[in-house]
């Protein structure tokens, strides 16, 4: 069955015990040791989640073992609640506007002073990036 799976039906049948198929939204580039790198349209067998990570193993390379990747990196995000960017402030062009509905890939989390924001791209349409509010 080949759908969208919320990130918590996801968690469920992995505390189950169960694998899960993912079909990964974006590259995956890793350079550490024990950590998996997938392409686009890859499809990852999960078999275990820990906090911001997953364990799993590309089905289309039978040679590579099981490794983790960035939970972030491997779902994509409905947006909720729609973000503006204030016009009038400087750098305002380096913000998402974000629209309900819309389906955004993470690809990176910022902490500190600028924790709950995140960069990420549009998953659909003309792929816009910039920098947007996570709590929407």
């Amino acid at each position: 069955i080949v759908r969208r799976m919320p990130l918590d039906e996801l968690c469920e049948c992995l505390e189950r015990g169960l694998q899960v198929a993912v079909v990964s939204p974006a590259d995956v580039e890793t350079a550490a040791e024990g950590q998996l790198t997938v392409r686009r349209l890859d499809v990852v067998t999960v078999s275990r989640r820990n906090e911001g990570w997953l364990l799993g193993s590309c089905a289309s390379d039978t040679t590579t073992a099981q490794g983790w990747c960035p939970l972030d990196r491997m779902t994509v995000w409905q947006v909720h609640t729609a973000y503006v960017p204030d016009t009038t402030v400087a750098g305002s062009e380096s913000f998402l506007q974000l629209e309900v509905g819309a389906a955004v890939l993470l690809k990176r989390r910022y902490e500190d002073a600028w924790k709950g924001w995140a960069y990420g791209q549009l998953f659909v349409g003309n792929g816009r990036q910039g920098m947007f509010e996570l709590s929407n």
